[in-house]
């Protein structure tokens, strides 16, 4: 069985980026909830819907205390465990690569496992510092650079992983709606959830699943 850690095409940013580190932040929950505690809320608020939607949840807006856990203080996430009866993250990753002497990383990966069979990316970038992107790019308002162009690689071999693991389907949430397409490239489409449609209808951020 792969490791998630396998999903990360480190040779090949190595060979684009001579002289990458590789810093792994988290290799277990634990880890991953304390080192990564922004990426908690809304992991926890999708496995929340994919419980709704699986009628697992009989008051679907009991939640609702702590959908602004902004504290990051572990409340939603042990909300959620405690109504799912089980724990909704059961594995994680996370690593970040850096150019020599540079203190901001270039390569972000998290990835966790989690409810309902799902390999769920919380965080993934791949930014080349020596392009910039130009103003008129759509994307431009929230991010500076352009890719590396791994992303079809990293999609590859994580459904390598899933398909390894048992998993059924690859998520991640769109928080920007302009990326729409650009997930829609490799398969993605957006989740069928009624919280998910309401959101994409009106803009919001909102899950799109991959089934492997």
């Amino acid at each position: 069985m792969l490791d998630l850690s396998y999903a990360l095409p480190k040779e090949s940013i190595e060979a684009l980026v001579p002289g990458a580190s590789t810093v792994v932040i988290a290799t277990t929950v634990k880890d991953w909830r304390a080192n990564k505690p922004g990426e908690v809320p809304s992991t926890s608020l999708f496995v929340w819907d994919e419980m709704v939607d699986r009628k697992r949840v009989k008051e679907p807006f009991k939640i609702a205390p702590y959908a602004n856990d902004h504290d990051h203080k572990g409340g939603i996430y042990n909300f959620v465990q405690k109504e799912l009866g089980a724990a909704p993250v059961t594995a994680a990753y996370s690593a970040s690569m850096f150019r020599p002497g540079e203190t901001d990383s270039f390569a972000d990966v998290s990835l966790v496992r989690c409810y309902p069979k799902d390999i769920h990316i919380c965080d993934v970038e791949f930014s080349d510092y020596s392009k910039p992107l130009e103003s008129t790019d759509p994307t431009a308002g929230f991010r500076g650079w352009r890719g590396l162009h791994i992303f079809p690689e990293f999609i590859a071999r994580l459904t390598e992983v899933a398909k390894s693991q048992g998993v059924e389907r690859i998520s991640l949430m769109v928080a920007h709606p302009p990326l729409l397409k650009t997930f829609q490239k490799y398969g993605f489409e957006v989740s069928l959830t009624e919280m998910a449609q309401q959101a994409f209808a009106i803009g919001q951020g909102f899950p799109m699943i991959l089934k492997v």
